[in-house]
């Protein structure tokens, strides 16, 4: 069995994301008491190491788009646990 070992540093990778949200009844009854979402999204963010790049709420089945950086794909489950 042979096991192969990448002995070169790694180079830091940015991934650029597509989130799409649906509000629950909570979620709903803070956006409409004024809670700054985009504040909420950019925390979220920043507790896995990305960006903001983009928000936009819609109409239909999903509410909210996000597009964002984060630095690999090791941080995307991160985002699922706090979305």
């Amino acid at each position: 069995m042979m096991i192969y070992e990448n002995k070169q540093p790694l180079k830091e990778t940015k991934m650029r994301i597509l989130l799409l949200g649906a509000y629950t009844p909570n979620g709903r009854q803070g956006l409409m008491s004024g809670s700054d979402r985009k504040a909420a999204v950019e925390a979220m963010l920043d507790k896995v190491g990305g960006s903001l790049e983009h928000l936009a709420f819609t109409r239909g089945e999903d509410d909210v788009v996000v597009t964002a950086i984060v630095p690999d794909n090791v941080s995307l489950p991160g985002i699922g646990i706090v979305w």
